[in-house]
């Protein structure tokens, strides 16, 4: 069934990428890395670069899982220096979930690296930078998100008391990310 894609469906990435996490869950890594990797590419032509990199981050794991090692490891190292090179900066609110989920993917394959390069290759200095940095990245990316979420709620009750102090309905109010880049909601 999961091989099944009709013509039209068969020119989303987005049915890939889905396709690709189902067949991680099934344990089916090599179809998996396939799919990721169709996915990238179709990401890439529509110019989705945030995507495209989600997608061989995906990738890199399950090249691994099929026992693809050298490419996965390649995979990894490229996402690595697409996340350090700022060339996935932008200025659309609607990408910050986008480069959160990439931000914990980067934070994972360093922790996934950290451990290929222990066990693989018994390079302990290595493979510690790379587990601290994986661990900083994702203690920095749990406490972004409890900002965010925290931040969100303020936002809410600022609302509704607003709401409720002139009976008029509520009115949204722009995060701080919003208000400094002077970006319409």
């Amino acid at each position: 069934m999961l091989d099944q894609v009709d013509a039209i469906t068969s020119t989303n990435p987005y049915i890939y990428d889905d396709r690709a996490k189902a067949r991680m869950l099934l344990g089916e890594y090599s179809a998996a890395a396939e799919d990721f990797d169709t996915a990238e590419i179709m990401f890439k032509d529509t110019g989705s670069n945030i995507r495209r990199v989600l997608a061989a981050a995906d990738g890199s794991i399950a090249k691994y899982g099929a026992g693809d090692v050298d490419s996965a490891v390649e995979r990894m190292r490229y996402v690595f220096k697409v996340k350090r090179d700022g060339s996935l900066s932008t200025n659309n609110p609607d990408d910050i979930a986008l480069l959160q989920e990439l931000s914990r993917h980067d934070a994972d394959l360093h922790v996934a690296y950290a451990a290929h390069l222990f066990s693989a290759k018994s390079e302990l200095l290595k493979a510690s930078r790379q587990w601290e940095s994986g661990c900083v990245r994702l203690e920095t990316y749990v406490v972004d998100g409890q900002q965010r979420f925290d931040a969100e709620k303020q936002l809410q009750a600022q609302e509704a008391a607003a709401a409720e102090a002139t009976g008029a309905e509520p009115q949204s109010l722009r995060a701080e990310a919003a208000r400094s880049k002077g970006l319409a909601v």
